[in-house]
């Protein structure tokens, strides 16, 4: 699928838990989804959480219990699935099917074959863009998993979209993000910290079902 002459061949490297493949998308797509993200147009939504779990009645159906991480992002979702939990203790509550939010889906999807190439999935369950401005502080974020109950059955991808000193943690392994470099990595708990050296941080969250 690499046909131009100028692109770099991807480079599989293996951290810990992590497999980390820099070069991942060819120079022209890259630098088109790039110029979108990093644009004075692409649709941003202030989000006041970078980890928030929801706990839901199990009669009224409605949240009982929230708890957040106290820091803040903007995000833009392009594909999302809702997973509501019941209250602690209780049956979880049935997954939403995955549904299309965003008029940039589409070209954002041009993704999805490079990551098939490399780990095959049978459903993407989330898509989303996330941008965490400076604060002139290193800040870690809250350690999650992206999906919570039989989360042995899903997969997760970080593309990096800008070079900055901010970092995604997975486990004890500490990856420093760089330009179109992406990580896979099984649905276990991971967490970023807010970069100091540039205006944003910008990454691609993926949620895959295997």
């Amino acid at each position: 699928m690499r046909v131009e002459v100028d692109n770099l061949e991807p480079r599989n490297i293996i951290r810990g838990d992590v497999r980390v493949i820099q070069n991942f998308l060819p120079k022209t797509l890259f630098n088109e989804l790039q110029k979108v993200v990093m644009g004075d147009e692409f649709p941003w939504v202030y989000c006041p959480y970078t980890v928030k779990t929801d706990y839901y009645g199990k009669k009224s159906g409605k949240v009982v219990e929230s708890y957040t991480d106290g820091n803040f992002m903007f995000n833009h979702h392009l594909v999302k699935q809702d997973f509501p939990k019941y209250k602690k203790g209780m049956k979880e509550v049935k997954m939403s099917e995955p549904t299309i939010r965003s008029p940039y889906y589409k070209q954002f999807s041009k993704i999805l074959p490079y990551v098939k190439e490399l780990k095959t999935y049978s459903k993407l369950i989330r898509m989303k863009m996330n941008l965490y401005p400076n604060q002139n502080r290193h800040i870690d974020l809250g350690e999650h998993k992206d999906v919570e109950g039989n989360s042995d059955d899903y997969f997760i991808g970080i593309l990096h979209f800008n070079a900055c000193n901010g970092e995604t943690i997975v486990r004890n392994e500490k990856i420093k993000s760089e330009e179109n470099q992406m990580l896979l990595f099984d649905n276990i708990e991971h967490r970023g910290t807010v970069q100091t050296d540039t205006k944003a941080r910008v990454v691609l969250n993926l949620n895959f079902k295997k």
